[in-house]
């Protein structure tokens, strides 16, 4: 995973050269400023979920790009336990490492040689907003952004905390990249009724409701 996440931050380093290039592009990325990760308690859902979304534009509602469970992958992409009554962990299906988040102190740690479900490991500190939420907590990080790879149709969304540590958040299963030009791809959740439209010409994003245009993603779009 460290050597994919290494990879995606070459191409964004180099993603300014490479931006000419793109009418027939090998991959792209749609950027958002603070996605979320959203926790929500076994007190608030029939069992503990963790959702990752982000907005299209400040002044709109969040847009969930993972909600926890896949109906196409390996079963739940997210795995949560809550160890007594402040102290949570969460991982992704795909991490050989996980989240320990403590809503006491409103800390978040990287743990890896430890064991889910329990104490103990190596802890690395992270830079995250913490947010209390009625149902859980928010985690709020720096940028958020969905990659995709044309040739092989690799999907991702990576993140990057206020320290500019970047993470592997998800695989985005659930979604579809259909190429609908030589530059221009659709990217559905599903069989929801919107979709978003990147054109890696114009390095622009929109979003499309029933099939017609209803909004622009406020976001950064990078193509090579």
């Amino acid at each position: 995973m460290r050597q994919f996440l290494c990879t995606l931050a070459l191409l964004l380093f180099l993603a300014p050269s490479a931006a000419a290039q793109t009418s027939n592009p090998s991959y792209f990325f749609l950027g958002f400023d603070t996605p979320r990760i959203s926790y929500l308690s076994s007190s608030a859902t029939p069992f503990p979920r963790v959702r990752i979304s982000v907005q299209e534009h400040p002044q709109q509602a969040w847009t969930n790009v993972d909600d926890g469970k896949s109906n196409t992958g390996p079963g739940k992409t997210w795995h949560s336990i809550e160890l007594g009554s402040y102290q949570v962990q969460i991982r992704h299906h795909s991490w050989s490492h996980y989240w320990h988040v403590n809503t006491f102190s409103q800390e978040v740690y990287e743990v890896t040689g430890g064991t889910f479900g329990a104490l103990g490991g190596n802890y690395r500190l992270l830079s995250l907003t913490f947010l209390a939420t009625p149902q859980g907590f928010d985690l709020e990080l720096s940028a958020g952004y969905v990659y995709y790879h044309v040739a092989s149709g690799t999907k991702a969304f990576i993140a990057v905390d206020h320290a500019g540590s970047w993470s592997l958040l998800s695989l985005l299963e659930d979604w579809n990249v259909t190429r609908i030009g030589g530059y221009t791809f659709r990217l559905r959740l599903g069989l929801v009724w919107w979709s978003w439209q990147v054109d890696t010409s114009r390095l622009a994003a929109h979003v499309y409701c029933h099939g017609t245009q209803c909004g622009r993603i406020y976001g950064l779009v990078i193509a090579g």
